[in-house]
């Protein structure tokens, strides 16, 4: 039988979960990514001294590490990093923390791409049509003063020089190409802003040998925040922004900025990192996104041909910003209150998921785990201000009545 609850004051109450329990029992998840039926995702491993490992997911479930175990696939730029890899027809490309290059990873080899230098590089993607990286590069060549930035191509068939693309801003980030090779979209902006206070997005033409032509700014601003511009399918360019103070989807039409969702919430999120990525279109007219809700973050269904917005009904409260589409599903990160972060796949259509793998497999006894309760109150300006409580919870002791906990 249970031992009845021990009596004892808040705060004087003892627990078997401990912080170095809990953070050295499993792997942080980062970027996620697919290619035809495979998914990738990096993973932070304390058993490894935090090294960064990129996994392949195959299509019967199978794990496998991708690259040298020597391989640490992040990077420094902005210096907090992230969108360190990307993946085409089956074959990786990342940055490697250590020295900063760009590295082809295939099941033979890892191959060096771009020289040695006090260089860096985020934000990699595949221009197939001319065999060829594009990413945000970050030149430290200065010494004290100001690392450049800019976006630069690199050849992923051989070693060889990067060549120069865009410059002129103070940070770049997103460089995306259009589907048919004959577009580049990417984010700008400038000191003193960060990203989520104001961002410009451009767009250029690229020509035969892969140079950017007619760069212009298509939306943003001093005072907007664009987010997460992606081409569609058909080369229809998405983007979100805060216009009017929410993240919301928009699309390119003809020049111009197409509302398509006005929701009061967000579909977009601070940029702190490369990399991220709030939703993927699994068809021309639906994309699913993650966005705010009361108890924190949910993935919704959105047709973008109407602007009705459905909320996915599954058990997570917490979804990170990296998403992507493998036929007709979705990859994301998530957990719950009493789940840990997941890599799960989702059924967008009928709310199924299958979890493929778990950050930790540590059994936790769910009675010493506090359940957040969402609240909302008035400040003293009138203001409604947002917040979760976590109360104590404990499956050995109990406090004496008419007491209160700290807060």
């Amino acid at each position: 039988m249970a031992s009845a609850p021990e009596l004892a004051p808040y705060g004087g109450w003892t627990s078997p979960l401990s912080a170095q329990m809990v953070a050295s029992a499993g792997v942080s998840f980062g970027q996620v990514a697919a290619d035809d039926l495979a998914i990738y995702w990096t993973e932070g491993r304390p058993s490894e001294a935090g090294r960064s490992a990129i996994v392949r997911c195959s299509p019967d479930g199978d794990l496998q590490d991708v690259g040298s175990s020597w391989l640490n696939a992040r990077t420094r730029v902005h210096e907090y990093g992230g969108g360190s890899y990307c993946v085409s027809k089956g074959v990786v490309y990342t940055s490697h923390l250590i020295d900063g290059r760009v590295y082809r990873l295939s099941e033979r080899e890892t191959t060096p791409l771009t020289p040695e230098g006090p260089f860096r590089y985020a934000d990699l993607t595949v221009d197939e049509r001319r065999h060829r990286l594009i990413c945000v590069s970050e030149d430290h060549s200065s010494g004290d003063v100001e690392p450049v930035n800019s976006l630069v191509a690199v050849h992923y068939d051989v070693s060889g020089p990067v060549y120069p693309l865009v410059r002129g801003a103070d940070f770049y980030s997103n460089p995306r190409v259009s589907p048919d090779g004959t577009k580049l979209c990417w984010l700008s902006w400038n000191h003193p802003n960060m990203p989520w206070d104001g961002t410009e997005l451009w767009v250029g033409t690229l020509d035969y040998l892969g140079a950017v032509h007619d760069a212009h700014r298509v939306a943003g601003g001093q005072a907007e925040s664009i987010f997460c511009p992606q081409w569609s399918s058909s080369g229809e360019l998405l983007f979100l922004s805060d216009r009017t103070g929410r993240w919301n989807f928009y699309r390119l039409s003809a020049g111009a900025s197409v509302q398509l969702t006005a929701e009061v919430r967000d579909f977009g999120v601070p940029q702190w990192q490369f990399g991220l990525s709030t939703y993927a279109m699994i068809s021309e007219t639906r994309i699913v996104a993650v966005g705010s809700t009361e108890r924190g973050t949910g993935l919704f269904l959105i047709d973008i041909s109407t602007g009705i917005v459905t909320p996915l009904s599954l058990p997570f409260t917490a979804i990170a910003p990296t998403v992507a589409k493998v036929q007709g599903h979705v990859i994301c990160v998530a957990a719950g209150p009493q789940t840990p972060w997941c890599v799960v796949r989702v059924d967008p259509l009928s709310s199924r998921f299958q979890i493929l793998k778990r950050s930790s497999e540590l059994a936790l006894d769910t009675t010493f785990i506090s359940i957040p309760q969402p609240m909302t109150f008035q400040a003293a300006t009138g203001e409604s201000i947002h917040a979760f409580f976590y109360g104590p919870c404990s499956g050995r002791f109990h406090a004496p009545r008419a007491t209160r906990p700290p807060l």
